[in-house]
């Protein structure tokens, strides 16, 4: 078998224990995301542009119409202190200028409790998607949200010390 460079495997007891915000230490806060041909920052309202005019977004108890229904989205999501989505795995399907996804994510939506703790409202997603070429980039032209499962759980924010942080991290 061929041996596959930088892939590091842990074993069960050298899996992480706990999490660290590296952003609550951060000299300069997080830059926005960035479009990657041209570097601007991306106001949330730039969501809708990833989607056709003729979009459709739908998922449980929703249906969005039209790009300039879905690029008000983020705005709905201000509600949580903050939310990190994570793409798990997706495949995709080619022909022409159309194509076919499915999508596998988590995403994590928190509230805050107090005291350092926070709601964590997970829901693990797939994502059925179609898309169509519009000159050099794609779009989707309908996206079906489906919610496999939810879980809530109460987590606590980290701060960093040479307790949990491994050498010079700090």
């Amino acid at each position: 078998m061929k041996k596959i460079p930088n892939i590091i495997t842990l074993s069960p007891n050298e899996l992480p224990q706990s999490w660290y915000n590296i952003q609550a230490d951060m000299p300069t806060p997080v830059e926005p995301l960035r479009h990657p041909a041209t570097g601007e920052a991306l106001p949330p309202e730039a969501m809708g542009a990833l989607f056709s005019p003729d979009a459709v977004l739908e998922g449980p108890g929703f249906r969005f119409e039209t790009a300039d229904r879905i690029r008000l989205i983020p705005r709905e999501l201000e509600r949580y202190s903050k939310t990190y989505h994570t793409i798990l795995n997706f495949q995709f399907h080619l022909s022409g200028d159309d194509a076919t996804g499915e999508v596998y994510s988590m995403a994590h939506h928190l509230t805050p409790l107090g005291e350092g703790r926070s709601s964590d409202l997970v829901m693990y997603i797939t994502y059925l998607d179609r898309y169509r070429r519009a000159g050099d980039a794609w779009q989707f032209t309908h996206r079906r949200v489906v919610i496999e499962f939810t879980e809530t759980r109460t987590v606590e924010s980290v701060v960093a010390t040479r307790s949990n942080v491994r050498g010079d991290e700090l």
